[in-house]
């Protein structure tokens, strides 16, 4: 019953069910994650576009659950560096490592279980 339904909607026009993910990685477009406020005690949500070759990267993770958040930084686009340091910063100005860590923690899972 289901394939003649499916063959029918095919048949009618209808496309087939593409995988966004994997046309996006096959394009390598970035992944957007979007990190809510209470992960990092935020006013807002945060989006952060993280580059293909962060996705599911060892290093990357390893860098930044060390505490090293610098080439993980570096790698993100501007907007979203800025993002991250703007959520990161406390009352005084202060950006807080261990905020920025937060942050990139959740992107970086949230990116490796897809868009």
């Amino acid at each position: 019953m289901a394939s003649q339904t499916r063959a029918a909607a095919v048949k009618a026009g209808a496309k087939l069910p593409q995988d966004h993910a994997a046309a996006a990685e096959a394009q390598g477009r970035p992944v957007k994650a979007v990190i809510e406020a209470a992960t990092y005690d935020g006013g807002a949500d945060l989006t952060v576009a993280v580059p293909r070759d962060l996705v599911d990267s060892y290093e990357a993770v390893n860098a930044v659950y060390t505490g090293f958040v610098m080439p993980v930084m570096q790698a993100l686009d501007e907007t979203s560096r800025q993002a991250v340091l703007d959520a990161a910063a406390d009352e005084t100005g202060k950006v807080r490592n261990s905020v920025v860590q937060r942050i990139l923690v959740a992107a970086l899972t949230q990116a490796a279980q897809g868009e």
